[in-house]
């Protein structure tokens, strides 16, 4: 299965692309590298962003993982850094509950935001969120929530 991954802008105009690397966290502890994506200026007369992802396939493992997470109520996290190369690293993180991920069938919507030098600064899921006892999250997990 692949992850497809939609992104959305807010930021003004840039003249470069930039360079990411997307970390993920299956266990709501450690990261792991998960794929390249860069962001760069397709239409420079209106400042137009485009976010090009390197290919990232969902092997079974990972599969099982975010059932995992799905059923112990937990999110699913990513992070980047967003200094460049050779200097102490900056993280930005954002997270979705698993369940959430797993109910849009690993469609992720993502949103990032750049400052006025078009750096990116933050990024957030933008995926449809579900109440713990709703249906979507009881059948694949949310019992956690449920608990607490």
């Amino acid at each position: 299965a692949s992850l497809l991954l939609l992104a959305l802008f807010q930021a003004s105009k840039a003249d470069d692309s930039w360079d990411y690397t997307l970390e993920h966290s299956l266990d709501g502890v450690t990261f792991q590298e998960r794929n390249n994506f860069r962001i760069r200026v397709s239409d420079l007369a209106s400042g137009r962003k485009k976010v090009e992802f390197s290919p990232y396939e969902v092997d079974a493992d990972t599969v099982q993982k975010l059932l995992t997470l799905s059923k112990n109520g937990e999110s699913y996290l990513l992070r980047t850094n967003v200094r460049p190369s050779g200097v102490a690293p900056a993280y930005v993180t954002t997270h979705v509950p698993a369940c959430a991920l797993i109910a849009s069938g690993l469609v992720e919507s993502i949103i990032f935001h750049l400052d006025s030098t078009e750096r990116l600064i933050s990024f957030e899921y933008a995926n449809e969120i579900f109440e713990a006892s709703s249906p979507v999250c009881s059948d694949t997990g949310g019992k956690k929530a449920q608990e607490n």
